[in-house]
């Protein structure tokens, strides 16, 4: 759920110019949250040998005028009659804000200087449409009517070829002369027709006993019509075929139509649902606050004598791996018994990520395989591990009655506990031969100094209490009581807690001899790799020889089209070539953009090029991440699903320091973490039939390669809508995201790539310096790379592959489908079954090619 920051020095190319880290401010809060307004007031100077009585009513007043194709100018009121002016600034026409200024010299040689703002608006755009409209597709595409008061803008509708009901956004963009319009939705019914004027429309039903069929409407006199495929009273997807035949038996018309039959949900599956979400959210209390704002409402029962208490680790005791497997083997068989059972589409999408669950389980789990979870790194990395975890849920934490206040004090209370446990961990690790590197150790470390030497100031203290302030539920009393306790428990529990970690972990710097974890060690590391990434991208078969020849040819691609970029950089003229390293380096809004509620605003716009609209429109709250964990966090920003019953405040968390103010890392974030990635796909998965399972047990590959190709699209979204009107500006501009769209690839592919190499293949530092100077990246960044990947290894590969992957589905669903492809129709598909494992994703989009192929009647192209 969070974008994963790549080390500047991976994307400074040697054949070009180096790209700046961004400007570091140690102050968060310090990147504007809403833009700051002020009017113009225009300035008189008056030269000091001027006389006053002369000049005194000499003047300039701001100008506001609307477009109209003349040229406007400010003049000097009550000019004398033997002054001169000299104005410069005058005579525009464009759309903008422009000074003017004007020299006045008067007749006993004394003068002034006066200055006003003229303001040139752009006219209103107002789009007209009836919003319930019907249409039938000939075979070449149709789409609503509206109309335009203005003839400069288009608006950009995409053709409709699919049958069915379809809700469309229409609007114009902003142009040179005219503003944005007010946006129209349109519920569009197509269905497939024909000259004739024969209509067979698609069907969907339930299955009920009966049979459920499609037959034409609309035949003309003197034709008649023979079916095929057209009934069925089973569940399954049918072809259903239509020929029209004229009054001498001729064929002069064949129609298509999709006729699908679902089974009404098993009721019994439902029930079993319902118990295997509590038991696989068991008593992780903090994810039931997290994910829910009613747990009992899901079943959920609350022990009595449950007590809050921090992740803490628990030693593997003998015969652990045993007792585990027996436990999921009963699941699995209790799972098994719904095996042939009448279930729904939307129950078999919640059977079959259930059963992937349980397999992957099982196979783990196993005690004849020779996985060993104490190979990986969990609760103590250079992030600063579950003790960073702790302020990002707390912040998340909903004070909804007095028992979570309570349960937030027992958090706290029981970090000293959790943190000694992480003591054990690292003692545990030690003695399975898996010591932790002094690297990591150091890191951990100067997380948890920066905590306590903030001491009583930390940041979460005052969140905690601003929490209890704004309680409605509380009156004053309960509140200063509950005030002083938490400065109390953050005093006595967390900074003890992190000061004891602080100084127990040095005892266990120099038992690792190398730093490689997983490639260091041996066959074991070798497995976990490939079971962790099998896992992650969720293939039943996964070829690694093949997986890394893919992440090879795939990188070199795309490290040779952001070379080509690279050389239209250097053939810019000069003002493009200036604007173009005013973005690269200094982070200037490529769309004219700098605070993110304005941001999330021009997101939704784009946003209606790419996803169906949601049902509800959600409100988006920006905050940053505190100082402490922002130095030590490898991710720019990161989105915390909201509740699954509940519709509150969204919220997106940047990284104030990675991102500062480099406005174009802040906008492509904020889709990928905001409006359409992760927020857009979870409450789109909520308004969906799923089951809570299905909605929670989510694919990272899928997850992070959506809202990496959303940032992607942006990137090609921003070329043409944006605020400049300069030929010299749009080109480098165009230049610019061409440019950032390849590096993106290349960048998380090369990342992925060597992931793959170090854990799979057993490169070394070396090895990763070789492939970066290979591509074209800076090969110093090889030993930030390296140590970087050994403590997260496969993460990588949700973004970069995952970002690759979700490409190559979209140039194979545009080339199979032609003129019929829908960017918005296509993508409702991808994100239809929740974040579901990349094999499962890759049958859903070849299933929705082949059914829309067919509903429109268009024959399969050579690239299937």
């Amino acid at each position: 759920m969070k974008k994963i920051k790549l080390l500047q020095a991976v994307l400074v190319l040697s054949n070009l110019i180096a790209i700046a880290s961004c400007e570091q401010t140690s102050d968060p809060s310090s990147v504007p949250s809403s833009p700051v307004s002020s009017e113009s007031v225009p300035s008189v100077e008056v030269s000091s040998s001027g006389n006053q009585s002369e000049t005194a009513d000499v003047k300039m007043e701001d100008k506001v005028v609307d477009y109209d194709g003349t040229t406007h100018s400010i003049l000097v009121e009550n000019l004398p009659s033997d002054a001169k002016v000299i104005y410069s600034g005058n005579d525009e026409s464009e759309p903008g804000t422009y000074e003017v200024t004007a020299k006045v010299s008067f007749a006993d040689g004394s003068f002034t200087n006066l200055s006003a703002t003229l303001t040139i608006n752009k006219l209103e755009s107002v789009v007209s449409a009836e919003q319930i409209q019907q249409a039938v597709n000939t075979g070449k595409g149709v789409v609503p009517t509206f109309t335009l008061n203005n003839t400069e803008q288009v608006i950009k509708v995409n053709k409709i070829y699919t049958p069915g009901t379809h809700e469309i956004v229409v609007f114009a963009a902003e142009s040179a002369h005219y503003k944005e319009s007010n946006k129209v939705t349109i519920s569009f019914d197509v269905s497939l027709g024909n000259d004739l004027g024969v209509v067979f429309a698609p069907k969907n039903a339930v299955v009920d006993g009966t049979t459920h069929e499609i037959t034409a409407t609309n035949i003309p006199d003197g034709y008649h019509v023979e079916y095929e495929n057209n009934t069925a009273v089973a569940q399954g997807t049918y072809n259903a075929v239509c020929k029209v035949y004229n009054s001498n038996n001729e064929l002069e018309l064949t129609l298509n139509a999709l006729l699908k039959v679902d089974n009404p949900k098993n009721a019994e599956f439902e029930e079993y649902l319902k118990e295997f979400f509590v038991d696989y959210m068991g008593d992780d209390y903090m994810s039931w606050k997290i994910l829910t704002e009613n747990p009992e409402g899901f079943g959920f029962e609350r022990d009595p004598e449950f007590k809050a208490e921090w992740y803490t680790y628990e030693p593997y005791e003998d015969g652990w791996k045993e007792e585990y497997y027996t436990e999921m083997q009963g699941y699995y068989d209790m799972l098994k018994e719904f095996e042939g059972a009448q279930l729904s589409y939307e129950q078999q999408i919640s059977y079959r990520r259930i059963e992937e669950l349980m397999l992957e389980n099982l196979e783990y789990y196993n005690p004849s395989n020779i996985y060993d979870p104490m190979a990986s790194l969990h609760y103590i990395d250079s992030f600063g591990g579950y003790a960073a975890d702790f302020g990002t849920y707390m912040e998340s934490y909903v004070f909804r009655d007095v028992q979570d206040i309570e349960d937030c004090l027992s958090y706290i209370e029981s970090l000293p506990k959790a943190f000694e446990s992480y003591v054990t961990y690292a003692q545990d690790k030690v003695d399975a031969g898996y010591p932790i590197s002094d690297y990591t150790i150091d890191e951990m470390i100067g997380y948890l100094t920066d905590v306590v030497d903030q001491g009583e100031d930390y940041y979460l203290t005052d969140i905690l209490i601003n929490k209890i302030n704004a309680l409605d539920y509380l009156d004053e009393e309960a509140k200063a009581n509950y005030v002083a306790k938490f400065e109390q428990y953050m005093k006595d529990y967390f900074l003890t807690a992190y000061t004891k970690l602080a100084e127990d972990l040095p005892q266990f710097k120099g038992k690792c001899a190398t730093e490689g974890y997983l490639a260091a060690y041996g066959e074991v590391g070798k497995a976990e790799y490939e079971y962790a990434l099998k896992s992650l991208l969720g293939f039943e078969d996964l070829d690694m020889e093949a997986y890394g020849k893919y992440l090879k040819e795939t990188l070199e691609m795309y490290s040779e089209k952001l070379n080509n970029c690279v050389n239209q950089v250097n053939t810019l003229p000069s003002q493009s070539a200036g604007k173009f390293n005013g973005f690269l380096t200094t982070g200037n809004s490529v769309v004219g953009i700098m605070y993110p509620d304005v941001m999330i605003d021009y997101l939704k716009t784009f946003a209606m090029t790419i996803v169906p609209t949601l049902e509800s429109t959600p409100e988006i709250t920006v905050k940053y991440m505190d100082d402490a964990s922002a130095k030590v966090s490898n991710a720019v920003a990161y989105y915390m699903k909201s509740p699954l019953d509940g519709n509150s405040t969204e919220f997106i968390t940047l990284n104030g320091i990675q991102l500062s103010t480099n406005y174009n890392d802040t906008i492509t974030t904020m889709a990928h973490e905001g409006y359409p990635g992760h927020l857009y796909a979870w409450l789109y998965a909520k308004q969906l039939g799923l089951s809570d399972f299905a909605k929670i047990n989510s694919s990272t590959a899928h997850g992070e390669g959506w809202a990496q190709y959303v940032a992607l699209k942006l990137w090609e979204y921003m070329k043409s809508n944006n605020n400049f009107t300069n030929a010299n500006d749009k080109r480098a501009v165009r230049v610019y995201c061409d440019y950032m769209y390849y590096n993106d690839l290349a960048a998380y592919l090369a990342y992925t790539y060597i992931d793959y190499g170090i854990h799979y293949e057993g490169w070394g530092i070396g090895d990763v310096k070789v492939l970066l100077n290979s591509i074209g990246f800076n090969g110093d960044a090889a030993q930030d790379i390296y140590r970087t990947l050994i403590e997260m290894p496969t993460t990588y590969a949700a973004y970069g592959y995952g970002m690759s992957f979700f490409v190559d589905l979209h140039n194979d669903a545009k080339a199979r489908l032609g003129s019929v492809y829908n960017e918005v129709e296509y993508n409702a598909a991808l994100l239809s079954h929740g974040w579901c494992p990349l094999g499962e994703l890759q049958q859903v989009s070849d299933q929705y090619i082949e059914d829309t192929l067919f509903a429109c009647n268009v024959a399969p192209t050579e690239a299937e």
